[in-house]
């Protein structure tokens, strides 16, 4: 029993010392570069989650760790006198070169389901919320995965951009090699198993792209549309695919929908 007792401590400080750096890392998106050390942050336990306090109030909860940083950004914007921040520090709506671009090349998001993480660079000029709202937002179109799957996790400090080891997220309308497709598909998708069977006569591959759509309308949960411009504009990129590797599958398909849906 008492080496249970000590485990559960030793859990305990974990989940302490993680909710700390979520508070540290939340907090310096909006501008408060503070230390661990200068942050009183203290956990409550429920019987399904944890209570997170700063500075003895009630900051968020550990219920959904996904959306943990931007309900405690939420709070602090509301009131951050509450918490013993100094309220100036917002009290810019733009935030032009700012707080970030002075002293960060960019940040990272967490795809908490690949446990992937991916930079952007911040941008001169435009507010560094606007800007890592955009990054998450092409996330989810490009995974079809929900706003809780990811979040800001991390900062690219001046001159470290290419020293982080986190991934660049590719643009496929920028990419030139058709090969990108069959990676992004491999990457991102883990599709039906008829999605796997192989076309190798191009007659087969407009019916292909057409039951393609249909499957992924039907599971997607961000609804798109794509009319019969679009579907001739997929059975042309996948003809594409087709001539270069002589053999297509539903994988890819799906990825070149999922890019520009």
């Amino acid at each position: 029993m008492k080496h249970i007792s000590t485990f559960e401590n030793f859990l305990n400080e974990g989940n302490a010392s993680m909710y700390k750096s979520t508070v540290q890392n939340a907090l310096k998106l909006l501008g408060y570069d503070l230390k661990q050390s200068e942050l009183k942050v203290g956990v409550k336990k429920e019987k399904l989650y944890d209570l997170i306090t700063l500075n003895g109030e009630l900051l968020c909860s550990s219920s959904d760790y996904a959306q943990m940083v931007t309900w405690i950004q939420n709070a602090v914007k509301e009131d951050p006198a509450k918490y013993g921040l100094d309220p100036r520090v917002l009290e810019s709506e733009d935030v032009n070169e700012g707080d970030m671009t002075k002293d960060y090349d960019g940040f990272i998001v967490i795809d908490y389901k690949t446990k992937k993480n991916y930079k952007f660079r911040y941008i001169k000029g435009t507010n560094n919320v606007k800007v890592e709202d955009e990054a998450i937002a092409k996330l989810m179109k490009d995974t079809r995965q929900p706003r809780a799957t990811f979040a800001v996790n991390g900062l690219v400090r001046k001159g470290e951009w290419d020293k982080s080891d986190a991934q660049v997220l590719e643009s496929a309308n920028e990419a030139k090699d058709m090969s990108y497709w069959k990676q992004y598909a491999e990457g991102h998708h883990s599709s039906p198993k008829w999605y796997n069977e192989e076309v190798k006569n191009a007659s087969e591959i407009a019916d292909l792209v057409d039951e393609v759509i249909k499957n992924d309308q039907a599971e997607a949960e961000i609804p798109f549309e794509i009319d019969a411009k679009d579907e001739k504009a997929l059975v042309k990129m996948a003809t594409d695919y087709f001539n270069q590797f002589k053999t297509i599958n539903g994988n890819v398909i799906s990825a070149m929908i999922f890019q520009g849906a």
